[in-house]
């Protein structure tokens, strides 16, 4: 197992796509295990047609059509543009335009909001690296939780738990990071603060912000709702990813409906590999985790480390810290090793214990992310500011440290209340 594995990590590094990659060790992993030809094959149809398989794709797929329609239409423009104003203090404007854009996973947006976050800093003693580091550490304070990622979605769906069970899970995370960059970043600048020069308008923000609204707000809804209908008996219990469909769907629409733009943005989307290449993704994962369980690959892994006298724990910092920090792609290391580990925990008897090691998984593979230097946001924004790269790091370890901490307590209280 621990060759396919490495296979896998080799293969993302020399910049194979991922979803070739997860199916390259999927089809390793399968003939490792003496599995016939034929025997992978009816493994990868059986995977290919389950509804968890077809709703991951069916959720990824709308999200980037919802990011790609505000980009379009220039929503997201006018969402950050309508902030402008609203505060006068300096440090929490600088941190706005990162998040507010961060709160979609669009391409490219750590240089979408450098330019802000430099017209910004203009009038202020900020040094280059500072003003990278609030660019990219605000910029990605919500993919430890925010249901609009694809890594996030990847996670709920593998792991089994509701979007509410991992937002109450992961959404201290957030808040730390939140608190980290402050103290760490923004406490430290010397800056002023400045009377507002115009009014901003809350109203504006709100409105601009209205089909993120529709699907955070839908999705509870939506989901809350099928889970009491399910409770007295009305209809089964749905998949998790379908009250998201449906809050996706909603925003969609709403965004079309009011921009009168018909369906050609969506379908010129359709037309782009880069949607095609995350659903291939997708798919790639499944039929990964559909080989582990087909292979009776987990039982030979668990004896291994049984025997081995390796802790499930390590195992699960160990492996998405290398995946993170290789790749710099959340859906990577969620992809490559959450089935791995939820397998594990079940052959070991400790599927009780999975939002705990959901957590410390999470945030070893997110650490990896955030201090690798292939991280393409990194690269941009360090690019962008022209910063030096070790001034950067100067406090991004620190950060990055913080956040680990946060998810190691994350892991232990977890573990003392759950179980």
């Amino acid at each position: 197992m621990l060759v396919v594995f490495i296979l896998i990590v080799v293969l993302i590094y020399r910049k194979v796509s991922l979803g070739t990659s997860l199916v390259s060790g999927a089809v390793a992993l399968g003939l490792w295990s003496l599995m016939s030809p034929l025997e992978i094959l009816v493994s990868f149809a059986h995977t290919m047609v389950l509804p968890k398989t077809i709703l991951l794709a069916a959720v990824v797929s709308l999200i980037l059509i919802l990011s790609h329609l505000m980009e379009s239409t220039g929503q997201m423009k006018r969402l950050v543009s309508s902030f402008e104003g609203i505060s006068n203090n300096v440090r929490i404007n600088l941190t706005v335009f990162p998040a507010l854009i961060g709160l979609l996973p669009m391409p490219g947006g750590a240089v979408f909001s450098a330019p802000m976050v430099e017209a910004m800093s203009k009038e202020h003693d900020i040094s280059q690296a500072d003003k990278a580091l609030i660019n990219y550490w605000f910029r990605h304070i919500w993919e430890y939780c925010w249901p609009l990622y694809p890594g996030v979605i990847l996670a709920v769906s593998l792991s089994g738990l509701s979007l509410s069970e991992y937002f109450l899970a992961m959404g201290p995370m957030t808040l730390l990071a939140v608190a980290a960059g402050y103290l760490i970043i923004l406490s430290p600048l010397n800056v002023l603060r400045k009377p507002k020069e115009e009014k901003g308008s809350w109203r504006a923000l709100i409105n601009e912000m209205s089909p993120i609204l529709i699907v955070v707000i839908g999705a509870g809804v939506f989901g809350e709702g099928f889970a009491l209908a399910a409770r007295q008996g009305v209809l089964p219990r749905l998949p998790p990813e379908i009250p998201l469909c449906l809050s996706l769907t909603a925003g969609i629409l709403w965004i079309l409906i009011r921009h009168k733009t018909g369906l050609d943005p969506v379908i010129q989307l359709f037309k782009k590999p880069s949607l095609w290449s995350m659903v291939y993704l997708v798919i790639g994962v499944m039929l990964f985790a559909g080989i582990l369980e087909s292979s009776h690959s987990v039982q030979q892994i668990s004896q291994s480390l049984a025997d081995g006298h390796v802790p499930v724990a390590l195992v699960a910092v160990i492996l998405p810290l290398i995946v993170g920090a290789l790749t710099g792609i959340c859906m990577a290391f969620v992809g490559a090793t959450f089935p791995i580990l939820y397998a594990l925990l079940e052959a070991s008897g400790l599927s009780h214990q999975i939002v705990a090691y959901t957590i410390l998984a999470y945030c070893s593979g997110y650490a990896g992310l955030l201090a690798s230097p292939i991280h393409a946001c990194l690269a941009l924004t360090q690019s962008y500011f022209c910063a030096d790269m070790p001034s950067i790091y100067r406090k991004l370890w620190i950060l990055v440290a913080i956040e680990f901490t946060g998810g190691l307590v994350g892991f232990f209280l977890a573990l003392h209340l759950i179980g």
